[in-house]
């Protein structure tokens, strides 16, 4: 399991960067993209799991509000 606290985020650690990066996969990495694996409620699951492991203080912490607030935008987004 990768160390959260000391490895960077290749795009950052905001809820929908995660979440983007989940959906989309990393390219050039081992990395797969989960979007046919996962429901988009279980996607931001993960995004809230992932939120609990970063650690780094020097990093924005992912509350679970902000994790709230990117589905509620992603899903506002969708039904336009």
């Amino acid at each position: 399991m990768p160390n959260f606290a000391t490895r960077p985020f290749k795009y950052g650690t905001a809820p929908d960067t995660i979440f983007r990066t989940l959906v989309t996969g990393l390219d050039g990495t081992p990395m797969p993209s989960y979007a046919d694996s996962l429901t988009p409620d279980q996607l931001w699951d993960v995004v809230a799991y992932v939120g609990t492991l970063i650690g780094d203080l020097s990093s924005p912490q992912v509350t679970v509000r902000d994790v709230v607030e990117a589905r509620e935008f992603v899903r506002s987004q969708r039904q336009q």
